[in-house]
C-alpha cells in the first residue's frame, strides 16, 4: 500500500494535488487571486451623467415653480442656486471621487518614481479642496467683503471670479509641461474637461453677475440670470463627469489591482 504524503509542504504543491485520488484532493486549499475592482468607464460616465440629468429635471421644475409662483415641495432641494441641497452633495462627490482617483494615481507614481508624481499629488490636494468647497461654499465667503471694498457690479458681482481666474491661468502655466507628457488623448480629455469646468464656474458666473445687475433686480425669478446660472451648474458637473471618465481610462494601464475596463 503506497503512503499519501500529508505534510503541508506536499498539500500546497499542485503536481501533488493533482495526483491524489477523486475526492482526496477536495480537501486541498487552493490559492485564491487577490479580488480585482472592475470599473467601467463608459458605465460610471453614463452613471454620473444619468443622475445629473435626473437633477437638471428636477432643478428646470424648481425654476418653474418660481417663474409661475406655485410651490414646489422640496424646491430648494433640488434648484442649483441653492446651497446645502442634494446637487450641492452630488457635485461634490464627483469632485471627491476625482480626488480619490488622483490619489491613487499618486501612490502609483510614486512607486515609479515617477518625476511628474507630484504634479499628481497637486492635482489630487486640489480636487479634494474642491470637494469641500463645493460642500461648504467656502469661496462664496469672499463675495460681500470684496463687493463692499471695491464696490464692484456688473461682470464682477460676484468678485471671487477675479481669484478664480487668476487661480485657472496660474494653474494652466504651471501644468503645461505636465499636460504635454500625457497621452495625446488623456491631454486633450483633460483640456476639455478643464475648460468645461472652469468656464461653468467662473464663466458663467460672471455672466450672471451682468445679468444679474443689467435687469436691474435681484429677484431670484429672472428668467436670464436663471438660465446663466443653470448653464454653469450643469458645465461644471459635466466638466467633473468628464475629468473622472478621462481618470478611469487613464488607471486602466496602470494598476494591477484595479482593474478599469474601458467599455
Amino acid at each position: 500500500m503506497n503512503a499519501v504524503p500529508t505534510s503541508p509542504d506536499a498539500l500546497g504543491d499542485p503536481e501533488f494535488s493533482s495526483a491524489l485520488p477523486k475526492g482526496l484532493s477536495a480537501g486541498v486549499p487552493e490559492r485564491v487571486a487577490p479580488p480585482v475592482l472592475a470599473l467601467g468607464t463608459r458605465s460610471v460616465l453614463q452613471v454620473i451623467l444619468g443622475i445629473a440629468a435626473v437633477l437638471l429635471a428636477l432643478h428646470l421644475l424648481a425654476v418653474w415653480s418660481y417663474l409661475a409662483d406655485w410651490r414646489f415641495p422640496a424646491r430648494d432641494k433640488f434648484y442649483f442656486d441653492a446651497e446645502n441641497n442634494i446637487p450641492t452633495v452630488f457635485s461634490s462627490a464627483i469632485l471627491l471621487f476625482a480626488g480619490l482617483l488622483l490619489c491613487w494615481i499618486t501612490a502609483i507614481k510614486r512607486q515609479q518614481a515617477d518625476p511628474f508624481r507630484w504634479r499628481w499629488a497637486g492635482l489630487a490636494a486640489l480636487f479634494l479642496a474642491l470637494a469641500v468647497d463645493e460642500s461648504a461654499s467656502l469661496h462664496e465667503l469672499l463675495i460681500q467683503p470684496l463687493r463692499t471694498a471695491y464696490q464692484l457690479t456688473g461682470w464682477l458681482r460676484f468678485p471671487w471670479v477675479i481669484a478664480g481666474g487668476t487661480f485657472a491661468i496660474v494653474f494652466a502655466v504651471v501644468y503645461l509641461r505636465f499636460l504635454m507628457h500625457l497621452p495625446p488623448a488623456t491631454r486633450r480629455w483633460f483640456i476639455l474637461a478643464g475648460l468645461m469646468y472652469v468656464g461653468g464656474a467662473v464663466g458663467m458666473e460672471m455672466v450672471g453677475g451682468h445679468v444679474f445687475m443689467e435687469e436691474g433686480t435681484p429677484d431670484r425669478t429672472l428668467v436670464p440670470y436663471m438660465i446663466a446660472m443653470t448653464l454653469e451648474e450643469s458645465l461644471e458637473i459635466s466638466g467633473a463627469a468628464l475629468f473622472v471618465a478621462a481618470l478611469l481610462q487613464y488607471l486602466s494601464g496602470m494598476s494591477a489591482r484595479l482593474r478599469v475596463v474601458v467599455d
